[in-house]
């Protein structure tokens, strides 16, 4: 009886560890780097595997893969910003938008310089040079 539990459970672990190393090839970096599937409502579920690339690479990929999974994500999130700032102007709350972005500037330098690098990777696929908010656009 032992003997018969014995060799499936050898040749299953036997199995594990010489496919262990099966996955992608070389070829493949690009989708390797950052993986998005959307689950269900707004949820999704992110991969990303940072071997072998820099925070800037990553970002740029993260970036990519968003933009592939909701391609208008700039305009969504933009106008999400936009509504949020437009409550909080018409219930005379603060901030507005030039004093978040002022707070944000003067944060920067306490940001680890991995996620700066990474925002940086971002900031090439989404590239807009100006400061508007409501424009569909993500700025730098």
């Amino acid at each position: 009886m032992k003997k018969t539990v014995f060799v499936p459970v050898c040749f299953i672990l036997c199995s594990m560890f010489l496919l262990g190393g099966c996955g992608r090839g070389e070829g493949d970096e690009a989708f390797a780097a950052v993986s998005i599937r959307k689950m269900q409502d707004a949820y999704y579920d992110v991969v990303m595997d940072y071997t072998g690339r820099t925070s800037n690479e990553m970002g740029k990929a993260l970036a990519e893969e968003i933009l592939r999974v909701v391609p208008d994500y700039e305009s969504i999130a933009d106008s999400l910003l936009k509504d949020q700032f437009d409550m909080l102007a018409k219930h005379n709350l603060s901030p507005d938008f030039p004093t978040a972005l002022s707070r944000a500037q003067a944060i920067l330098p306490k940001v680890p310089r991995e996620y700066l690098d990474e925002l940086a990777g971002m900031q090439e696929i989404f590239d807009s040079d100006t400061d508007v908010l409501g424009d569909g656009r993500f700025s730098k």
